[in-house]
């Protein structure tokens, strides 16, 4: 999934987590990874990250599936 948004030409995804090996799949595609928008809508998400409640992680905020 991680890849398929790196070929979508994203900028920015905003999600409810991730893990280490799509955040590391992200960072080097220089997309911004923006967790903490579970339980949220579209529309929420949106806004909660334009008000600045949500905002770029440096690092994955989960462990992977098989760790």
């Amino acid at each position: 999934a991680a890849e398929t948004i790196s070929r979508l030409g994203a900028q920015v995804l905003i999600t409810g987590h991730c893990g280490p090996k799509a955040f590391q799949t992200l960072e080097a595609a220089a997309i911004d990874v923006i967790p903490g928008a579970e339980g949220c809508t579209i529309a929420q998400a949106l806004e909660k990250y334009k008000s600045g409640q949500l905002k770029p992680k440096h690092s994955s905020d989960v462990s992977g599936h098989w760790q």
